[in-house]
């Protein structure tokens, strides 16, 4: 191991040390990767004075932050210049919270070392031969993954009793094999590999965070019948060192052996869900109301796209959330909802690239002159008839994923709203004028426009995993009037500033639409300050909304 470079998670203690100090006798440059600085510093101390290796050192991860992993890596990539081997040792059994809002479980014993994992994988692949190590354990055969407890708890399990929290401990166990599973697809074309492992009924420091007389309960047996830290460690390096195991990537061992698994530790669609996590696609997120649900989205962990007309806009709007959240993850994809052949381009684009979606939030807006590409009324074409067709065309993506949902947003507007079929056939758009009023009502019309497509889209989700909702936002101080004459925009501002929302305020219904528990029942329904609302009769009714639906096949080159 002379001239390589280790990373040990929780390498202050128990197997987690012995495998660092194993390494260091062999030569390596080992960096203990730890949350406490007083621990690992005394552990360095006594790995450098038992090996008489002084490349020993400690850098702070702390497993339960996202924030502390991503500074972990970057610090990591500025100073060392190789990575030869990541050893994901770290774990816990416990009850609390991440700092993320995440189980500490889960947090910490896959969520933690799965971003930890993908930051430094460049690294890895720029050495020769490098390797992931996970431990796990035997546990993982009582483990099970529950997606929707997932999605809404942050958490595959939590408790008051002691057999809850071991069953989250399970659960996490068995996370760590699927995600070795597909970290082994992921890899392969390229030099590294990857290992999980059971490392056998270790007396450590494992159960810290139990109650005291199970501590005292433990011990004893523990001292009985468990191994010491020394044969515990010898699966580990078996997994790092060993010559020869590489076509075996991916796989679990044992006594320093291949073992096979349960058929739920080798479900590969659940492994690749696992990996994934969730997609939220976001219109109009440069600005307003949009960006702020797309930050708040960011920072609950999700891919975040950011579909905007504006590549200036959207990138410094991606450099923004980026920042603020901590959340890699967050991207634009170029979308004009002006141009029925840009929503088409980028839903082509966007299902080529993206393996799901769970989360389509319609939220572009605007008012103002002009007409769309196609020549449809600006205010129509865009607020309606675009996210008609991008909906339509991402339909079959938000079927593949498990509880997704459509939020479209409308505005109290809707109300002043008309559909006038004859204006739409002949492609004018309805309520055409240039006066500032023929603008209001055009606007007016596409909300209506807005809350019949919902609710004729539920209708078409029956029986699916899909829901959708529509909503009034309330009166926003955004950017939104940025299409009106400057006089009108100057008469508007400090009302504005005086009276209306900010865009934090102003996207808690959206999110309340796309987040909360037990909504699924109102599906089609319109929401506004986070609570349903009943709708005018114009808005209620079924066959304007199923011919809305026919027309608006018909102007988007569906039928």
């Amino acid at each position: 191991m002379t001239g390589k470079t280790a990373i040990i998670t929780g390498g202050n203690t128990g197997i987690g040390k012995a495998t660092a100090l194993d390494l260091a006798r062999r030569g390596a440059r080992v960096i203990l990767a730890c949350r406490s600085k007083a621990r690992a510093e005394a552990a360095v101390n006594d790995i450098r004075k038992e090996s008489g290796n002084n490349e020993v050192v400690y850098m702070l991860l702390d497993l339960a932050s996202l924030k502390s992993v991503r500074s972990f890596a970057e610090n990591f990539l500025k100073t060392e210049p190789r990575l030869d081997l990541l050893i994901n040792n770290a774990g816990l059994v416990g009850d609390g919270r991440t700092e993320d809002g995440f189980g500490i479980e889960f947090g910490v014993n896959h969520l933690g070392h799965f971003l930890l994992t993908c930051l430094l994988l460049e690294h890895l692949k720029a050495g020769n031969g490098g390797r992931v190590v996970t431990v796990s354990s035997m546990a993982h055969c009582w483990g099970r993954i529950d997606f929707k407890r997932l999605d809404t708890h942050k958490d595959l399990g939590t408790g008051q009793y002691s057999w809850q929290y071991f069953q989250a401990y399970c659960n996490s166990k068995l996370c760590n094999i699927l995600f070795t599973r597909e970290l082994a697809k992921r890899l392969q074309g390229t030099s590294v590999t990857c290992y999980c492992l059971h490392p056998g009924i270790v007396r450590t420091e494992l159960s810290r965070n139990v109650s005291l007389w199970q501590r005292v309960f433990i011990e004893p047996l523990a001292r009985l019948l468990f191994l010491d830290v020394e044969a515990g460690a010898q699966t580990t390096l078996h997994c790092a060192l060993q010559e020869g195991i590489e076509p075996f990537s991916g796989r679990y061992f044992s006594s320093c052996a291949v073992q096979e698994v349960s058929a739920k530790a080798r479900d590969d669609a659940v492994a690749r869900k696992l990996w994934e996590g969730k997609t939220a696609l976001v219109t109009g997120a440069n600005t307003g109301i949009g960006k702020a649900t797309a930050l708040d989205l960011a920072r609950r962990g999700a891919r975040v796209i950011l579909a905007c007309r504006s590549k200036v806009r959207a990138e410094a709007a991606v450099f923004d959330i980026r920042r603020e959240s901590g959340n890699n993850e967050v991207m634009y994809m170029l979308l004009d909802l002006a141009s029925l052949k840009s929503v088409r381009s980028f839903a082509e684009n966007f299902l080529k690239t993206e393996p799901r979606l769970d989360l389509l939030i319609n939220n572009a807006g605007m008012m103002g002159p002009g007409r769309t590409e196609e020549g449809f009324d600006m205010a129509f074409g865009v607020n309606h008839l675009g996210h008609f067709l991008l909906t339509r065309l991402l339909l079959e993506r938000l079927k593949e994923a498990e509880q997704s949902r459509v939020v479209n947003v409308a505005g109290l507007l809707y109300r002043a709203g008309a559909v006038d079929f004859a204006s739409l056939r002949a492609q004018s758009g309805p309520a055409p004028g240039r006066s500032s009023w023929g603008h209001v009502r055009s606007y007016c019309n596409s909300k209506l426009c807005n809350v019949l497509f919902t609710r004729e889209l539920a209708n078409q989700l029956e029986g699916t995993s899909v829901t959708c909702y529509c909503l009034h936002p309330g009166v926003i101080d955004t950017e939104f009037c940025r299409g009106m004459a400057l006089w009108q925009r100057l008469f508007l501002l400090p009302v504005a500033k005086l009276f209306f929302l900010d865009v934090e305020a102003g996207a808690q219904t959206t999110l309340h639409c796309a987040l909360q528990e037990g909504i699924e029942p109102f599906s089609g329904r319109y929401f506004s300050s986070c609570a349903v609302q009943e709708v005018s009769a114009k808005a209620r009714d079924d066959a304007v909304a199923r011919k809305l639906w026919e027309v608006s096949e018909t102007l988007s080159g569906l039928s």
